[in-house]
């Protein structure tokens, strides 16, 4: 039918236009973690390649040197609250999730601790964005990298969320990946898993460093444009299923012929 096929044609344009607006955010991102928020600022080579230049007044760091590496066990045990991280939804209860129930074990003292404000790393999965800042006290994956900022300073983690989610410092990370582990799943089941970035090759990162007064600001901006671009998304998510759903109704009516089909 004509009507479906104009359908069809609605739904890929919004599809096409929702391609836009997350490369449009990741645009934003990268932008604002490696060139500031000032219209007019002189810049500076930061003599890391694939950094290139940078804020004349911005600092050049070891990554070891701006957060603080939280490696504490739970043991003895201070949390039963288990928590995941995904490249999509940052960190979430453990509770929350509907897949790959079976990954966490009963022993909770296998696991390291992560606290409110920590910014986590799956170290298998950060070179495709699996990083973010915990809103939760909990237990997390002994592959799992947690770190702080000193006196709690939670700007710092989440300009460094933002940062490790760029195209540009995912494609640095994955050059670092290194060799094929194998997880233990329990009762003879095993994951294998690719590029694994190491804790030394992730401490000693060298990144661009901006003062806090700035920082700040730039997470603000990244939060407040990210939600328009996230809200655009969605709007453009319902209208496809209100599409699908119309055309489903179409299909439907022609087979029982309801409507005339031409």
């Amino acid at each position: 039918m004509a009507k479906t096929t104009k359908i069809d044609c609605a739904i890929a344009q919004k599809e096409q236009l929702i391609v836009l607006l997350k490369e449009r955010k990741q645009i934003i991102i990268q932008n604002a973690v490696t060139k500031g928020l000032a219209p007019n600022v002189k810049f500076k080579d930061s003599g890391i390649e694939w950094i290139g230049e940078i804020p004349e007044h911005w600092e050049i760091k070891s990554f070891k040197d701006i957060l603080v590496e939280r490696n504490e066990k739970n043991t003895p045990i201070k949390s039963k609250e288990r928590l995941s991280l995904s490249i999509d939804k940052g960190v979430t209860l453990y509770s929350e999730k509907t897949t790959n129930l079976d990954r966490f074990k009963d022993d909770f003292s296998k696991y390291k601790l992560a606290y409110k404000g920590d910014l986590v790393f799956n170290s298998m999965n950060m070179i495709v964005g699996a990083v973010g800042v915990s809103n939760y006290f909990g237990c997390v994956s002994p592959v799992y990298y947690t770190y702080y900022a000193p006196l709690g300073n939670k700007s710092i983690t989440m300009f460094y969320e933002n940062f490790f989610k760029s195209r540009t410092v995912q494609n640095q990370l994955y050059s670092l990946g290194k060799g094929i582990m194998a997880i233990d799943r329990g009762d003879g089941r095993f994951n294998t898993v690719r590029l694994k970035v190491s804790r030394n090759d992730l401490r000693s990162l060298k990144v661009p460093y901006p003062n806090l007064s700035e920082l700040a600001k730039i997470v603000n901006f990244i939060k407040s444009e990210s939600s328009k671009i996230d809200k655009a998304i969605g709007l453009q998510k319902r209208q496809i299923e209100q599409l699908k759903e119309y055309k489903i109704t179409l299909i439907d009516s022609a087979v029982r012929g309801k409507i005339k089909v031409t």
